[in-house]
């Protein structure tokens, strides 16, 4: 009893110096502007336009490359000369945070290399073993399958991947539990039922398993190695060492190594669903039936996964469970040991390959039944709140209704808040507003600017906040940085109604015309009582622009057009005027402010654009207006009755 309360005094004093150390941990890079870089070789990913490397220097640093090549192999020594460009984080609330995940692997700086020289091979054993493994798998067909259940790389498996996240079985991809669980396994069944090893076993066991760890070496298998070394070594000699507090002690480890590892997605989701699991583990396994087992196991991995799935992808399949009971033993008594005896014996190969093909075309199958149900973002509060509801929960099985009471409010939050807000979403150098319930209705104005920020920006973020309708999408104009996403837009969400202005349509616009099944409206000027579009039909793709004016917040956006619009215009004291042609100074005329008299000023563009936008002549015409920028403030979040505004910077 009385060391009982130690560990429990310990483990509370460890909790608090955690909280404080993450809290202010500023990890400061040993690099600032050197023209010049060494190190090894650790990670190559190449793309159509780049080549991304990850190197082992003074710290790791991501190298990119555009449109260049480079044929050396891990464990390469290479000096690289280039400079060193700051690594984006998002801009945008709620949608993924490269920056951070990047971190989260403890790599601060991203080097752009235009020039390399090849020094020399590193001597260590784990390159060498990581290209040998590398090298066997790329000279067979599942080598897909194998890179990821081997090596951990998930990169090439295309299309058929987002499948896999639809049924919810990425899981099985991230080399983890499982996998470390059958290898572990296989070993011991060799050294101890062949060669008579008994507890000796476990010596040969950990290296082989710790080697593994350190070629793959990701917060996945790092748990589940370092978890099975534990628990043996606890078992071996009798410590009586709890697993719970084990996985306390080496979450601990890893906060300290890295604390920035509290941003990867595998990392909390190993923690949490395995602890999860543990404290479910007595009550499971009182379970006799193998499928309900099995079925029970999926339901509390899905329950312990949800808030951290929702805050990822903002929606869920709720056949999950379901899926899982058919597809992991599959995996785990089939597929993978196969691929164990593939990578040995090559001539399954075929066998196995063939296998896979059947596994994707069960998984289209299934993916086609599917009852995906959108979620909005779920904040940290609600979260925390969650975790102690599912704990409750999994102690006390009569309390189960509180957890299903508390996700049925969780997946309906989205129709509880009735605000209107205008949204300025960040892409950059384009435009894209969204107006989210005005008057009933959800409005989304353009949708720029690079070819996947409808897919990597405005989706996810219409998805966080649980939209999955659009009334009005307004594309000001047929300009790619206005319109490139609109496809992936309309593909995505209920849209119903479409409105292009009147010039002569460009690609995009044609491509919109023929996939719209929606009830299509182009070249009118619609006015109703909430809401004027104006075009003014001027033979020119910018002044054709459609200007949306919303009469009763005093919303005016003016798309790409000019001066020669602005003087058309007959409107005064406006609240909100979405400045045109991301400032360019052909738009925003004095005389057209001073008539106008905006209070807040919208202006979306690049940071460092090379148009020079906006022009400094713009911005003093608007020096008596509050401006907003996308380049500065990220996205921009007004309330629309208050006029409260909130920038993600």
């Amino acid at each position: 009893m009385k060391n009982s309360r130690i560990i429990y005094l310990f483990n509370f004093l460890l909790l608090i110096f955690l909280i404080f150390y993450i809290k202010n941990y500023n990890y400061i890079s040993k690099y600032s502007n050197q023209k010049e870089i060494t190190g090894v070789v650790t990670k190559i990913t190449k793309s159509s336009d780049s080549i991304n490397i990850i190197l082992d220097a003074k710290e790791k640093v991501l190298l990119t490359c555009f449109k260049c090549d480079f044929n050396y192999e891990v464990g390469s020594i290479v000096s690289f000369k280039g400079y060193f460009n700051e690594i984006k984080g998002s801009s945008n609330f709620n949608l993924f945070d490269y920056k951070k995940y990047l971190m989260s692997l403890k790599i601060y700086k991203n080097f752009i290399f235009t020039d390399y020289k090849y020094i020399k091979k590193s001597n260590k054993f784990i390159y060498k073993a990581y290209n040998i493994l590398n090298d066997r798998i790329n000279e067979l067909k599942s080598k897909t399958f194998l890179k990821s259940m081997i090596l951990g790389e998930t990169s090439e498996y295309g299309d058929i991947y987002e499948i896999y996240k639809l049924n919810g079985i990425v899981h099985l991809f991230a080399i983890s539990g499982m996998h470390v669980g059958i290898i572990s396994s296989v070993l011991i069944f060799i050294f101890k039922k062949f060669l008579k090893l008994g507890n000796f076993a476990y010596i040969i066991i950990f290296p082989i398993l710790i080697f593994y760890m350190l070629i793959i070496n990701t917060p996945s298998i790092i748990r589940s190695v370092l978890m099975f070394i534990t628990s043996s070594i606890s078992k071996i000699f009798k410590l009586k060492i709890s697993s719970l507090n084990i996985l306390f002690y080496l979450v601990s480890i890893n906060l300290i190594i890295n604390p920035y590892v509290i941003y990867n997605m595998g990392f909390c989701l190993s923690y949490i669903i395995v602890f999860y699991l543990m404290i479910s583990s007595k009550k499971v396994a009182k379970i006799k039936n193998y499928f309900l087992k099995l079925l029970t196991l999926s339901t509390i991995s899905f329950l312990a996964s949800f808030p951290i799935i929702i805050n990822s992808n903002f929606e869920f399949n709720l056949l999950t469970p379901l899926i899982n009971v058919l597809i992991v033993p599959f995996v785990s008594v089939i597929l993978f040991p196969l691929a164990l005896l593939t990578l040995f014996l090559p001539i399954f190969d075929n066998i196995l390959f063939l296998l896979l093909k059947g596994f994707d075309y069960l998984n289209i199958f299934l993916s086609n039944y599917s009852i995906i149900i959108n979620v909005a973002y779920i904040n940290i509060y609600l979260n925390i709140f969650y975790y102690l509801i599912l704990l409750v929960s999994f102690y006390k099985t009569k309390h189960i209704y509180l957890l299903l009471v508390y996700l049925s409010i969780l997946i309906n939050i989205k129709n509880l808040n009735f605000n209107s807000y205008l949204i300025m979403i960040d892409v950059g150098q384009g435009d894209s507003i969204f107006i989210k319930n005005y008057f009933g209705e959800n409005i989304l104005l353009d949708a720029g600017s690079k070819e996947n920020s409808a897919k990597n920006i405005i989706i996810p973020y219409l998805k966080s906040l649980g939209i999955n309708r659009i009334d009005r999408f307004i594309i000001s104009h047929g300009d790619k940085d206005h319109i490139i996403g609109a496809k992936d837009i309309i593909k995505t969400f209920n849209v119903l109604q479409i409105y292009l202005n009147s010039y002569k349509n460009t690609d995009y616009e044609n491509e919109i015309i023929d996939i719209s099944e929606t009830n299509f409206i182009s070249q009118n000027t619609y006015i109703n009582e909430h809401l004027h579009i104006f075009n003014y039909y001027q033979n020119n793709e910018n002044d054709d622009s459609l200007i949306t004016y919303l009469v009763d917040y005093g919303i005016l956006c003016m798309g790409d057009a000019s001066e020669n619009v602005e003087n058309k215009i007959n409107l005064s004291d406006i609240n909100i005027l979405k400045v045109g042609h991301h400032g360019s100074k052909t738009s925003t005329s004095e005389n057209f402010i001073k008539k106008i008299n905006p209070k807040i000023s919208l202006i979306s563009v690049g940071l460092k654009n090379k148009y020079n936008h906006p022009d400094k002549e713009v911005l003093n015409n608007l020096k008596n207006s509050l401006v907003l920028m996308t380049s500065t403030n990220g996205m921009i979040k007004i309330n629309l009755k208050s006029l409260k505004y909130e920038t993600y910077y």
